[in-house]
């Protein structure tokens, strides 16, 4: 009698190892990823290295120009300072010697005196150039990385409206001064109308006081009685308080030009000169 047929499915054979199901391999496209990342990333460094490179070539440019214009402000600056101290070093040796007419009349001739008289009545105001410095300061001080002089600029400004505010004050002084003495010295209205108002044209100053005395040697001359003016309390107080401004104001000058010629030395170090024949 046949074997019954098995109701179920057949057995596997043993010798026969059952099929798996195939697993993704992820590691090569892990590798082609990484690799983008770092193509991308690399990308992005040398972008910003490049474009940090081309800002600070343009800073250091703009930081350039900037100084080259401060340097040329500084030359024209420390140029009229000279000017000026040399100006009220000789109204001060001027006055000086007024003063000493006034205990001596026999110490000079007349003539003399009476130029003097005139030649006292000398105020100079430079005009300072700092408009660079102004503008650093107001908006770009960040162009400028070197802070010695980012301190010297400050400092310069600092200084200078020390000055400017002195001026001002002394300069008003100076006038009520000047039209004191015009009295005993006509000629002294025309340097104070020349020292204030800038006036450059001698027809002007003609129309104003009149044409200039001149005397038979072709030389201006100073009219004014010595004499009197030797003898007046009134003028020696006018020429004593003129001396102690030339010496003030000189004085002035001569430390806001330090503080110029501090600056320029701070950018020579870096480089950067300029004197003032080249400036003009």
């Amino acid at each position: 009698m046949p074997d019954p047929s098995p109701s179920g499915p057949p057995s596997p054979d043993p010798a026969t190892p059952a099929s798996r199901p195939r697993r993704w391999d992820w590691r090569p496209k892990a590798r082609w990823f990484a690799a983008e990342i770092v193509v991308v990333v690399a990308g992005v460094l040398i972008a910003l290295a490049l474009n940090a490179w081309w800002g600070a070539r343009q800073s250091a440019a703009k930081e350039r120009v900037y100084l080259q214009q401060l340097a040329t402000d500084l030359a024209l600056t420390a140029d009229r300072l000279e000017g000026a101290v040399e100006s009220m070093t000789r109204a001060r040796a001027t006055s000086a010697r007024l003063l000493s007419a006034f205990s001596d009349p026999d110490v000079a001739h007349p003539d003399s005196i009476a130029r003097w008289s005139a030649q006292v009545v000398w105020y100079s105001r430079p005009s300072l150039s700092l408009g660079v410095a102004r503008a650093l300061v107001s908006t770009d001080l960040d162009v400028v990385r070197d802070d010695s002089i980012r301190t010297a600029i400050f400092d310069l400004l600092n200084h200078a409206e020390q000055h400017e505010a002195f001026d001002r004050e002394t300069f008003s002084a100076f006038l009520d001064y000047s039209n004191q003495l015009r009295p005993f010295s006509p000629m002294a209205g025309r340097l104070v109308t020349f020292r204030d108002l800038g006036v450059l044209d001698s027809a002007a100053l003609a129309e104003t006081f009149g044409p200039l005395p001149v005397g038979a040697d072709g030389q201006v001359a100073y009219p004014m009685d010595v004499e009197a003016f030797l003898q007046s309390r009134n003028a020696y107080v006018i020429v004593d308080g003129l001396f102690d401004m030339a010496v003030d104001l000189r004085l002035f000058h001569a430390r806001l030009l330090q503080r110029v010629r501090q600056a320029q030395g701070v950018l020579a170090r870096r480089g950067i000169t300029l004197d003032a024949q080249v400036a003009r």
